[in-house]
């Protein structure tokens, strides 16, 4: 069936092939004129890429073929290629006469005729030839649906000269990605063209689809740096998206409201003092904004003076090297590494300033950057770099290179500890004193374990905090819920800038709450053996009755009892956002924030109660540790010896004996130390002579009352024993 397939291919693109020769003939009888050359060129490329594909389909076919039938398979298309070259080559002829003949027809300033001379201007004929017209490519991106639209339709949709499936095949050319998908179910058929540009208008052409991602992205806008490209590339951007809705005819008397305040949000802070300082206390406009804006890009750009940051370099005045082999060192400068993305010196792939790939690709963009070897002014298709990407060896800069982020099944779950590191957490309460009421945000609901088959449950008190980052939860109701841990993690604890303890490792349990609509939701806590000290019930009948809160159902169920509540559970900013909605009452009195439990409070109550409160605070900082982590700790430690303060306080005097006598020795009038951690270690190469080489050198570099100096105090150890010679 393939091979039929093949040949079926074969005939039809051999066919096709014939009509462009056909059509490229007829052109060449034309006369010449810009729009017959332009559309020779299409024909020609057009035919370039349909011969390549024959050959493919050759290749294909005659690796099926018998030996009895491979002479004379090899034979049939071997003649159609010659024949099919020998006409591409006239084709190609043709073309270079033209240009020459364009050549000789521009008038030199010699032989320029006079104003007397010259003919009238409609009887003058265009000996000339434009640029070659190079039409746009679509993948699906709204934003450049109008732009290729218009192009596609004026130079080959509106071309005469063009059948209906040469116009096809174009269109087909041009699409790529998620474009080139919506049609590529149809056949290459005359029909199919008007069904394809039909698709293609009804997924991407609507008004109000367009001008939604026109303003989707002028909002994702990337913040833009204190550098002048970086301004001019946001300014750039945002008028390239105006003028474009402007063409949609949304104006932007319509949404400038809107987009002023986001424009200056994302402006750096010495921008918008300046621009302030420039238009005053006055309203701003959309147009005054602009304007403004580009008035300080033009400035700062005017400023500019080159080579004022240019560093100076010095000369190095010494180099030392471990091992025996030398080379020699030239006075050749060496070349400073800097980052692609800041300009700092330091390499683009570790570039800790622009860490995320999408803004890593927005640079590049922006400063007409290779995407391969990340130098300006080429494309990575021109590139002639042979590096690759270290990571999958692609035709890209490993700077670039997209991290996959792979989700790992519920059974390494909760074999492994979560790949993560967790910023600190925060939770604070105070210090012991006489103050006014202060509601935090408590809810009393109900915790269940799912695992069991009764499906324990307890009503608990809850605590939510958006400035911690991990969930928590008493190690007394964990036991409660009989919960066993999925995982487990190392954290280091801890406190208000004191230095960090040995890790530990904690448990992690699946706990689920209840909301008032009756649904569970998941969510994962760290076991700790307590939260914080009891708090006071402080949501009492007085306060749910505030104007403000009476007919809202609170989380916190109100009572005048003022017994301790426990805190069982601290809900952080992992899933603090799962249960507050955007719901906000504010009143005479605490604020109250919806969430799936009820209405929560928070802030002062405003009332003459005061209440005595024991606060307490700590600080985690979760981090997952494994083998590589241990081994580097290692290496580390190893390499601060002798640098780093030794934490042992108890010496054995016998240690330094021991070392004296079995890993010092003396040979020659020389001592030779091994290493006392490594005792199989091959002995090292001798430095001597590089060492005495190098100490020369240096001394002769040195003055001479220098010298002086350190031969006196040199001869002063020696004599009170603090040295000895040893050649």
């Amino acid at each position: 069936m393939a091979a039929e397939r093949n040949q079926k291919l074969r005939s039809a693109n051999r066919a096709q092939l014939t009509k462009l020769f056909q059509r490229a003939s007829s052109l060449m009888s034309d006369e010449p004129s810009v729009e017959n050359v332009e559309t020779l060129d299409l024909t020609y490329e057009l035919i370039e890429e349909k011969m390549d594909y024959l050959k493919t389909l050759d290749e294909r076919i005659l690796s099926k073929l018998s030996d009895e039938k491979m002479e004379d398979g090899v034979a049939e298309a071997d003649e159609f290629m010659f024949s099919a070259k020998e006409k591409l080559r006239r084709i190609r002829k043709h073309k270079e006469n033209i240009q020459s003949e364009e050549r000789r027809s521009e008038p030199s300033i010699s032989n320029a005729p006079t104003p007397s001379d010259d003919p009238p201007r409609s009887n003058m004929k265009r000996n000339y030839r434009l640029p070659k017209l190079i039409l746009s490519r679509f993948d699906g991106n709204l934003l450049q649906w109008p732009a290729f639209n218009d192009d596609f339709v004026s130079a080959i949709d509106e071309n005469e000269t063009l059948s209906t499936i040469e116009k096809f095949q174009f269109l087909r050319a041009q699409l790529d990605g998620e474009a080139f998908s919506t049609i590529a179910g149809l056949q290459l058929t005359a029909n199919n063209y008007e069904n394809a540009k039909e698709l293609l208008r009804e997924r991407y052409g609507q008004t109000h689809k367009i001008i939604n991602a026109f303003m989707r992205a002028l909002w994702e806008l990337p913040r833009p740096d204190e550098d002048i490209k970086s301004l001019r590339f946001f300014y750039d951007r945002i008028e390239t998206f105006i003028r474009g809705l402007s063409s949609l005819g949304k104006e932007e008397q319509s949404y400038g409201e809107l987009l002023i305040p986001m424009i200056l949000d994302k402006l750096p802070a010495n921008t918008r003092r300046q621009i302030a300082r420039a238009h005053g206390n006055n309203e701003w406009s959309i147009a005054d904004l602009r304007s403004t804006l580009k008035s300080e890009i033009d400035a700062l750009q005017a400023g500019e003076i080159d080579g004022f940051n240019q560093e100076k370099s010095y000369r190095p005045t010494a180099a030392f090297f471990t091992n025996s082999n030398t080379k020699k060192t030239t006075n050749k400068p060496k070349r400073k590494m800097k980052c692609a993305f800041c300009k700092n010196e330091h390499s683009s792939i570790t570039c800790p300033v622009v860490s995320e790939q999408e803004k890593r690709f927005e640079i590049a963009k922006r400063d007409n950057l290779c995407f391969n070897c990340l130098t300006p002014n080429h494309s990575s298709r021109k590139c002639l770099s042979k590096f690759r990407c270290r990571s999958c060896n692609g035709k890209h800069h490993t700077a670039l290179h997209a991290k996959q982020n792979s989700e790992p099944s519920a059974a390494q779950k909760a074999r492994e500890p979560p790949a993560v590191e967790h910023a600190a957490s925060t939770f604070t309460q105070g210090a012991k004193n006489q103050r006014n009421v202060v509601l935090l945000k408590t809810a009393i609901v109900e915790v269940s374990n799912k695992q069991t088959p009764f499906q324990l449950s307890a009503t608990s008190g809850v605590l939510f905090d958006e400035g911690a980052t991990r969930s928590f939860i008493t190690e007394e109701l964990v036991h409660k819920l009989q919960l066993q841990p999925t995982h487990s993690e190392e954290i280091n604890l801890s406190v208000f800038g004191m230095d960090c303890k040995q890790p530990q490792t904690f448990d992690i349990v699946t706990i689920s709450l209840k909301t008032t609509s009756k649904e569970f939701v998941d969510i994962n806590a760290v076991v700790v053996p307590e939260i914080s000290a009891p708090l006071h019930n402080l949501v009492t009948r007085r306060i749910a009755n505030l104007s403000h809160l009476r007919n809202l159902r609170l989380a916190h169920t109100p009572s005048d009892d003022r017994s301790p509540f426990f805190v069982s559970v601290l809900i952080g900013a992992d899933h603090y956002w799962d249960f507050v909605e955007d719901t906000i009452v504010r009143g005479p009195g605490p604020t109250a924030v919806a969430s799936k439990f009820g209405y929560l409070l928070s802030g002062p109550a405003h009332s003459d109660d005061y209440v005595t409160a024991n606060d307490t605070a700590f600080h985690v900082m979760a981090k997952q540790r494994n083998a590589e982590d241990d081994t580097l700790d290692k290496f580390w430690n190893l390499e601060s010896i002798g640098i780093k303060d030794n934490k042992q306080t108890v010496q054995d005097p016998s240690d330094f004996q021991n070392f004296q006598r079995n890993y010092i020795e003396k040979r020659d009038d020389q001592y030779v130390a091994k290493l006392p951690w490594k005792t199989d270690h091959s002995p090292l190469p001798t430095n001597y002579r590089n060492a005495c080489h190098r100490t020369r050198n240096t001394v002769r570099k040195l003055p001479v009352e220098t010298r002086r100096v350190y031969d006196t105090i040199i001869r002063n150890q020696e004599k009170r024993n603090f040295i000895e010679k040893t050649c």
